[in-house]
């Protein structure tokens, strides 16, 4: 099972990087402590996790300004600490707006969304008439 993997084993930890996610009020109340964790590589902020989690109800195209102002909160000590600070793309924001922020690390869509794209296209290419 492990055939060819020691080239794996001995770059994994260079190669791979360990981001702790915030989606609640109580990951803001000990964000300090979370950036400050050894070995973690960064933040991964969940925006509609964390807007929910604010009391703030489900971001749209325009981010409310609390959730805004905490993953502004989150940059910042992503730079004190040198970690990269990341999010989960927000829907009806480009990925690049998000960058913009200064947002390192910003995913293009979600696993649902790419697994539904994907069995749409796989249903399509196998049955043109459906």
């Amino acid at each position: 099972m492990h055939a060819g993997m020691g080239p794996y084993f001995g770059r994994a930890n260079i190669d791979i990087a360990t981001l702790a996610m915030v989606e609640t009020a109580q990951a803001m109340e000990n964000l300090e402590d979370i950036v400050s964790v050894p070995g973690l590589d960064g933040i991964y902020i969940g925006p509609a996790d964390l807007s929910i989690g604010l009391a703030l109800g489900l971001p749209g195209p325009e981010l409310h300004p609390e959730l805004a102002a905490a993953m502004e909160r989150v940059r910042d000590a992503c730079e004190r600490h040198g970690k990269v600070a990341a999010v989960h793309q927000v829907p009806g924001i480009a990925p690049s707006a998000l960058g913009a922020q200064g947002l390192g690390f910003v995913t293009s869509g979600s696993d649902v969304e790419f697994l539904r794209t994907g069995a749409v296209r796989a249903v399509q290419v196998a049955r043109p008439e459906a």
